[in-house]
């Protein structure tokens, strides 16, 4: 997985999500433990490794997605603006154009939250295999 240096700028995650199809390169906004400037831990210090990790098709989605949006909800101040979203989103009610456009706005509500986020570039066919793909390479 690729990590910018500094701070990911306004507006970027969204030109890199469009760009995917040309790119195969998959956008992540990526935050650091406890705001460690030097290591930007832990996507940048070597700390995140696949062995001993479970599989993906070990868990259930809908539990996974539920446990993941209570805690960004706690976590990253997300709970007003979820609601404001109706709530969080289930696979059957999202459309892949309205998926785009609240993941983008997801995005540009965790810039202005958390200003120090990086973007991460992963090779990826779907956004649903980053993680996997950038622990695995």
């Amino acid at each position: 997985m690729w990590m910018s240096d500094g701070p990911a700028p306004a507006g970027l995650w969204s030109e890199l999500h469009a760009a995917h199809r040309f790119s195969g390169l998959w956008p992540l906004l990526l935050a650091d433990l406890h705001h460690d400037s030097e290591e930007f831990r832990p996507w940048g210090s070597g700390e995140l490794f696949p062995a001993g990790k479970s599989r993906p098709r070990d868990h259930d989605p809908q539990a996974f997605l539920t446990a993941a949006w209570t805690w960004a909800g706690a976590e990253a101040d997300l709970a007003s603006y979820i609601r404001s979203q109706g709530g969080p989103p289930t696979a059957r009610a999202i459309r892949v154009a309205d998926a785009d456009a609240s993941a983008a706005g997801y995005a540009e509500f965790l810039l202005r939250k958390h200003p120090r986020m990086r973007i991460g570039l992963v090779p990826s066919e779907r956004g649903a295999d980053t993680l996997t793909t950038a622990l695995t390479a």
